[in-house]
């Protein structure tokens, strides 16, 4: 039995930049991986004809053939032209349809877990094309780099080396949304993608990272919570423990202190 964490992650930018002629988004983003929130996956294969079952601690995720899991390893069997018993077991700490890539994170893992039963059968490039083909997100978990810079449809990972130690504070506030519902509320609001004087802000949090994270463009709204960006999580700062006084929009401890008693309070009301 093989048995790999699959970390969570959260987007420090993400901008759809168009909608795709085949109905799908390009994007840019910079993740960040999140070692200290994670799925545990283990996978035992065994010989035979391909059977896969799934097991999970979580009733908020289905354990049949329409579980990414599931496919994730179907297709890796029939790419790699192998047979075998797979079965996966699947704990999940990191919330369902919160935005975090949990579901992607555990296919990656077990595409992983079986490329590594198959003595790396496939190449990490075929792995990659695999992944995508069941969830765009999953490229970027297969890397298993601490920052990354995407683009394209998620497909396109670039690792970022220099990336700064940041403490995130997510609020999750259990509100399951989809990610192809998320995308599809974007219909309304695309009149900005052709902007000329549109900021690519991706690039500019990469810049800012190669400049050892000196300002951060991270600028938290406040309100209900200080939130970053769009999505059914709440990202609600970021900030490097010793430059905290330096960045824009910055979490000190003491607002990070009143921003967690309040996500408290609403979270009980």
């Amino acid at each position: 039995m093989l048995t790999l964490k699959a970390p969570a992650k959260v987007n420090l930018t993400l901008e759809v930049v168009r909608r795709r002629p085949d109905g799908y988004h390009d994007i840019r983003s910079v993740v960040l991986l999140l070692s200290h929130l994670a799925d545990t996956v283990r996978v035992e294969v065994a010989t035979g004809r391909t059977n896969v079952r799934i097991r999970t601690n979580s009733p908020d995720i289905p354990t049949d053939e329409t579980n990414i899991c599931h496919r994730a390893a179907s297709r890796y069997l029939a790419h790699a032209g192998e047979t075998a018993r797979v079965a996966i077991d699947i704990a999940k700490n990191i919330p369902v349809a919160a935005g975090l890539g949990g579901g992607s994170s555990d296919a990656a893992a077990v595409l992983l877990a079986l490329n590594r039963h198959f003595e790396q059968r496939v190449t990490p490039r075929a792995l990659a094309d695999i992944g995508a083909g069941i969830g765009k997100d999953v490229p970027v978990f297969l890397c298993r780099t601490r920052g990354s810079f995407i683009r394209g449809m998620g497909e396109r990972v670039r690792e970022i080396v220099a990336l700064p130690r940041l403490h995130v504070l997510i609020v999750n506030p259990r509100i399951a949304i989809p990610t192809k519902d998320a995308y599809a509320s974007l219909r309304h609001e695309m009149w900005f993608m052709d902007a000329a004087a549109r900021v690519d802000r991706s690039r500019r949090m990469l810049r800012a990272i190669a400049a050892n994270g000196h300002r951060l463009p991270v600028k938290p709204r406040f309100g209900h919570g200080a939130t970053v960006e769009a999505g059914p999580y709440r990202l609600f700062g970021t900030y490097h423990p010793s430059q905290q006084n330096t960045f824009t929009g910055v979490l000190t401890p003491a607002m990070l202190e009143a921003v967690l008693a309040a996500a408290k309070a609403w979270a009980l009301s």
